[in-house]
Order: C-alpha cells, then sequence, then structure tokens
C-alpha cells in the first residue's frame, strides 16, 4: 500500500535527522492541514493526536464525515459504561457506585440513579438480545464455530 510505505519512508529520513528536523516538519504539516482543510477539521485533529493516531484516523475514515457527540453526550456515555460496569459486573448499589467516583456532596446529584438506571437496563437489554441472537446460531455447532461466530459478529460491529 502507498500510504504505508510512504509513511515508512518518512519515518526512515526522520530517524536519521535532528529532532528539530522532525518537529519542523511536523509543524510545517500543521500548516499545510490548516491551509488545505477548507470543509475539515484535521488541523485541529492533527494538534490533538499524534501523527500515528492522526494517520490511522485519516486511512480508517478516508474522506467519511465523522459526528463527535457533544461534551454532555460523551460524558453521559462515560458515566453510563461506569454505572453499568460497577451496577452488573462489580454488583455495587448505586450509593457505593456514587461513593466510588468521590464526588463532592453538591455534585452526587449528577449521577442520576434513575437516568442511569434506565441507561444501564437499556444496555443490559441490548447485550441480552445480543447474546440471545448468537445463541441462536449456535445450535449443534462446534466450540470452534461458536467462536468464530461470536468472533465474527465482533468484528462486524466494530466496523
Amino acid at each position: 500500500m502507498q500510504d504505508s510505505l510512504i509513511q515508512n519512508r518518512l519515518k526512515d529520513f526522520f530517524k536519521n535527522q535532528k529532532e528539530s528536523d522532525a518537529k519542523i516538519f511536523n509543524q510545517l504539516a500543521l500548516y499545510i492541514y490548516a491551509i488545505e482543510a477548507k470543509n475539515s477539521d484535521l488541523h485541529i485533529l492533527a494538534k490533538l493526536l499524534d501523527e500515528q493516531s492522526l494517520t490511522k484516523l485519516v486511512n480508517y475514515y478516508d474522506g467519511d464525515s465523522i459526528k463527535l457527540p457533544s461534551k454532555d453526550e460523551y460524558w453521559d456515555a462515560i458515566i453510563t459504561a461506569f454505572s453499568y460496569y460497577c451496577k452488573c459486573i462489580k454488583g455495587m448499589s448505586w450509593s457505593e457506585i456514587k461513593e466510588a467516583l468521590h464526588l463532592p456532596e453538591k455534585d452526587k446529584e449528577m449521577i442520576s440513579s434513575i437516568k442511569f438506571g434506565y441507561a444501564v437496563n437499556k444496555i443490559s437489554r441490548e447485550i441480552t438480545r445480543e447474546l440471545k441472537e448468537i445463541l441462536k446460531q449456535v445450535e449443534g455447532k462446534t466450540l470452534n464455530e461458536i467462536l468464530t461466530n461470536i468472533k465474527n459478529g465482533l468484528n462486524k460491529n466494530n466496523e
């Protein structure tokens, strides 16, 4: 693949250069991203990500749009994941979950057991539904076939 060839050639070139040369190149790349990216936030992403992560991101999306959540949506997802983990995996109560976050008393209402309880139940239902679908395909199969189906299902969801 030409992209990885170019990437490897650049790495080889900058291995033999002074560290300042690599920094100058990266600054130049940021400047070019800013000029070229009239309808893109690539230059902002380049400031936030290391070169390898940025390259992976560009190669993965290859011109497609990325929709990012709002800050509130993102933190709700983080708190939901934490709540699910604590509630369903660790078996903690809501008061234990709130204590585990070490929030000041005035901020403990941020973790609404009703709001996040609903979200945790929704995730549990979705996981149960997906497991039932996998198990329907399992009947009469060998362990290797079952593991392959699970792996394929996980890979399909990550695409």
